[in-house]
């Protein structure tokens, strides 16, 4: 008989530093010393923020599996720490603005390795006559491994490593109206509301072509840039109930990047039914 794969499950969650994991400050004297600094803070003592959150389960998996205390992020940035983590490689050697060959570099000559660290690098807005090395290269990813593996791979959650398509874009920058419904809506705001909700989801259908190119054969609840970047939408919210139902359909192999994190920094939040795996925790951009 054969032995069946073990599942595995990625967490990564933008902005969290290590003292956000509780059993951390036990094991590590850094992560207790930048605890106690956000216990002290304003937030804290005028009660703006819970600042004794727990997260049960996360602290299970610690205590049941292997804790790095070694492992760092190579930048500490969003979006180039999700690249190293999909393909094994470092930031610099993505394939737009890649720092080996043609890299952007500002007024000092540092290269410049935030935003534009993406897998893959097709036709589009961020490839000119001027800058076309690597633009049709791709990064191998986690995902392709796993798959190659015979595991069913999935991806849920916040993206942005790679850039969205014309149509998506417009629809982040406003250009067709506010999707959210406001207060004392009337019925024909409503219906124009739910127009360009229809119109915004399949334009969406792009992102997750994008996802599924890059190793992964599922996706779900895919985000791109951060909650903020929502605001002309009126979507500027932490939705853990649409990445909850997204996730719950995979069964195998999953990489789950969450926006939102337990910091005493409180932003929107959408959530009605399920509570965060982080117990009182507040979310972060």
């Amino acid at each position: 008989m054969t032995a069946l794969k073990p599942n595995v499950v990625i967490y990564l969650i933008d902005d969290m530093d290590l003292e956000r994991v509780p059993f951390y400050p036990r094991l590590d004297r850094g992560a207790a010393a930048q605890l106690e600094v956000h216990r002290r803070g304003n937030a804290c003592r005028r009660g703006l923020a819970n600042c004794t959150y727990t997260a049960p389960t996360i602290e299970s998996i610690g205590e049941r599996g292997v804790r790095f205390l070694g492992a760092h992020v190579p930048v500490s940035v969003c979006t180039p720490s999700r690249y190293a983590l999909l393909t094994g490689r470092l930031p610099s050697s993505a394939p737009f603005y890649s720092g080996t060959h043609t890299g952007h570099f500002d007024a000092e000559g540092t290269v410049d390795i935030s935003w534009n660290t993406f897998i893959t690098q097709g036709v589009g807005p961020l490839c000119t006559r001027q800058r076309t090395r690597g633009c049709e290269r791709r990064a191998q990813t986690l995902g392709d491994m796993l798959h190659r593996a015979s595991y069913f791979t999935g991806f849920v959650g916040k993206w942005h490593v790679s850039s969205p398509a014309a149509g998506v874009q417009a629809y982040f920058r406003g250009s067709h109206g506010r999707i959210g419904i406001e207060p004392n809506t009337t019925a024909e705001q409503g219906a124009a509301a739910a127009e360009r909700q229809r119109g915004y989801t399949e334009a969406r259908k792009e992102l997750h072509a994008d996802v599924e190119r890059s190793g992964f054969n599922y996706s779900g609840a895919i985000s791109v840039g951060n909650v903020i970047d929502l605001a002309p939408l009126g979507l500027a919210v932490h939705n853990v109930e649409w990445e909850t139902e997204a996730s719950l359909a995979l069964a195998l192999a999953l990489a789950l990047a969450l926006t939102l994190t337990p910091t005493p920094d409180p932003s929107p939040i959408h959530l009605t039914r399920r509570r965060s795996p982080f117990s009182g925790s507040a979310p972060c951009t």
